[in-house]
């Protein structure tokens, strides 16, 4: 265990011939009353490193004779649900040797054998003990049938058992970033550059914009560097419709959506050179972002509102999530919700969004609800030929 203004404990509970391992806080103030107990949570470690496939072989669910031979099935919903379930919560009995530390300048570290080679995690910045929310570091490639213990001074972090000790370079203080932090940076392509503009919006599938630029002089012969060096992949595109009017001083400009740049190409034609963006917004983002493993909410216990899971998939993208208005049914329903290993950000959205009346629309990365009633006020989208 440390303390971290509650007392925080890694326990490995014995419940029949499995082994879990469990989250225990005894509270001193901080996110539990002093003196009381928080209740446990196995912290399904195995969240960082389940195999779905190699699960469902392991089990070999079989059925019916047949020709003379057992037939294999396809396995039930219940039946994946076990088989995930069990190596989600780190039920296993080779699971051995918990160690956690906490440096004074980062998150909170935990080692684990399972197989008798260490697993090393870490807390998820801007998270904290209690919320048990952990990513799998890395493992080391040792025989360490009791585990490694923890440690660390100002400059490493120590690994240590009877007969070895190994060090890593301890990382420097961190902390998430802000919302709008970075080099900010920018330019305005001019009107007289632009050759066309294409936008292609649907509410429920990703948006597209097409910006054809004269390169008739080699302007942008070489993007993401020198003067633009802000032109790149997954830069954002900020799209201002207006016009100009001799009887208004200026030019009258509305930012009308943000896209992120996808791709560009050159294309020549007879008397035409063109440097062309292809950009997408945050549906396409989310279409391209693939969970590179399985994911389960709300299986133990309700812990998240269908508010908050929206709130998680548009985390995926380094999005925000707000509303103009919505339901009472989206803060209120807790969704058991299992996501496969390639499945898209979006398609889990879109699950989501079904599930309530509510809607949601961008500008840029930062995502909205709106819960549609009669009595709305009209809102007009022009088209412009």
């Amino acid at each position: 265990m440390y303390y971290d203004g509650d007392w925080n404990i890694i326990a490995l509970v014995l419940e029949g011939s499995y082994l879990s391992v469990v989250r225990m806080v005894h509270g001193d103030g901080y996110r539990v009353t002093a003196g009381t107990w928080a209740t446990d949570v196995k912290i399904g470690l195995g969240r960082a490193r389940v195999d779905v496939a190699a699960q469902m072989a392991l089990r070999q669910f079989e059925s019916q004779w047949r020709y003379g031979g057992r037939a294999r099935h396809t396995a039930t919903y219940w039946e994946r649900y076990q088989a995930v379930l069990e190596a989600l919560a780190g039920e296993t009995l080779d699971v051995s040797g918990p160690s956690i530390h906490k440096p004074s300048s980062y998150v909170a570290l935990l080692s684990l054998a399972r197989q008798n080679q260490p697993w090393l995690f870490r807390l998820k910045p801007g998270t904290d003990f209690f919320d048990y929310n952990w990513n799998k570091a890395s493992t080391i490639n040792a025989y360490a049938p009791y585990g490694l213990a923890l440690a660390s001074d100002s400059t490493y972090l120590w690994a240590t058992q009877a007969n070895e000790v190994w060090r890593c370079l301890l990382p420097s203080s961190w902390t998430p970033p802000t919302a709008g932090s970075g080099a900010g940076s920018k330019i305005t392509l001019p009107v007289s550059k632009i050759s066309r503009i294409s936008e292609q919006v649907d509410p429920e599938q990703p948006s597209e914009l097409v910006v054809e630029l004269d390169n008739a002089k080699g302007t942008y012969n070489s993007p993401g560097s020198g003067d633009l060096a802000v032109v790149k992949r997954g830069s954002r595109v900020n799209l201002f419709l207006g016009y100009k009017s001799p009887y208004q001083p200026g030019d009258v400009l509305s930012e009308a959506s943000r896209y992120f740049i996808e791709s560009y190409e050159y294309l020549r034609n007879p008397n035409e050179s063109l440097y062309i963006i292809n950009c997408v917004d945050a549906w396409g983002l989310l279409q391209h972002y693939q969970f590179n493993k399985p994911v389960e909410w709300n299986v133990a216990s309700d812990e998240f509102t269908v508010y908050d899971l929206i709130g998680k998939v548009m985390q995926t993208i380094g999005g925000t999530l707000s509303y103009k208005s919505r339901s009472s049914l989206i803060t209120s329903l807790y969704p058991k919700l299992e996501v496969s290993a390639g499945e898209t950000a979006a398609s889990v959205l879109k699950r989501l969004l079904a599930l309530v009346p509510d809607v949601i629309y961008f500008f840029g990365l930062e995502a909205y609800i709106v819960h549609p009633q009669q009595g709305d006020t009209h809102v007009y989208a022009y088209k412009f030929p």
